[in-house]
């Protein structure tokens, strides 16, 4: 899961530790900082664009990748980068 990737290089624990109900803040102790360079990752790795309200509501992995997944099956052209 590329997800799992990103967080796992951002707060450098092993993959193998991460799964779709790893929780951000309490189980990793993700700050605001954090979650920023998450999401300069995620827009980056998926070439979309993160809408910032939406970070807030990232409280676990799977969170994280239900949005990405809506944005690119949805096809919604103001989440993702003009290419």
């Amino acid at each position: 899961m590329e997800v799992c990737e990103i967080i796992s290089e951002i707060f450098k624990v092993n993959i193998d530790e991460l799964n779709e109900g790893t929780r951000l803040i309490e189980d990793l102790g993700a700050d605001s900082m954090d979650l920023l360079t998450a999401t300069i990752n995620i827009e980056k790795r998926f070439n979309i664009a993160v809408d910032t309200s939406a970070v807030k509501a990232f409280l676990t992995i799977n969170d994280v990748s239900s949005y990405i997944k809506g944005v690119l099956e949805n096809g919604d052209k103001s989440k993702k980068f003009a290419t």
